[in-house]
């Protein structure tokens, strides 16, 4: 019998790679977003890039369990019912749907990085976000920033910085949708 949890853990993981690729997204091809929902626009960069080459060889194998642990249990996901295709690369312009909290806040806890996703659709890492995004009211649109992050050679998060780039971010929207949105600002808690 599937557990409860491993039920929620998988759709979690299905909504947090759910996010909509900015730079391949085609023009005018971004809908509105659903009714008691936003759409998030942001972007994760990293400060240095990932030295691929090092690690080429390890990932080219797909006999990688993928091990996913809760404070009381764990879970061995070993199924590749996730789409890579949409997933928003460092550096570009994502879009993701999300319903609000009732306060008309959104926790966001982590992203999910990947490398050699083509090759080895299980290797993921976590990269801490921890922040509130307090939407205002009737917003759909809403930019929460680039969140900048300098891993070291164990992708372990070592200098984090946010930017404002909503410039680049109101005309990425605009193209995505193929009209002019109103594109609001978050306000942000960090943790």
């Amino acid at each position: 019998m599937v557990s409860k949890k491993f039920i929620i853990c998988s759709l979690m993981f299905v909504c947090l790679f759910s996010f909509l690729n900015g730079e391949t997204i085609k023009d005018g091809s971004l809908k509105a977003p659903g009714s008691k929902k936003v759409i998030l626009v942001g972007k994760v960069s990293l400060k240095n890039p990932i030295d691929l080459e090092a690690r080429r060889e390890a990932f080219k194998t797909q006999s990688i369990l993928q091990i996913m642990s809760t404070p009381d249990n764990f879970y061995v996901v070993n199924d590749k019912f996730l789409s890579m295709e949409n997933w928003a690369d460092y550096g570009e312009t994502f879009f993701f749907e999300t319903k609000l909290e009732k306060d008309n806040t959104f926790n966001l806890e982590y992203f999910t990085g990947a490398i050699f996703a083509r090759t080895n659709g299980y290797f993921q890492f976590l990269i801490p976000a921890s922040v509130t995004v307090h939407v205002p009211e009737d917003a759909k649109y809403v930019y929460i920033g680039n969140f900048e992050y300098e891993l070291d050679h164990a992708l372990r998060v070592v200098g984090f910085n946010h930017y404002d780039e909503y410039s680049k971010a109101q005309e990425e929207v605009n193209r995505a949708t193929g009209k002019t949105v109103e594109l609001v600002r978050a306000g942000l808690s960090f943790e």
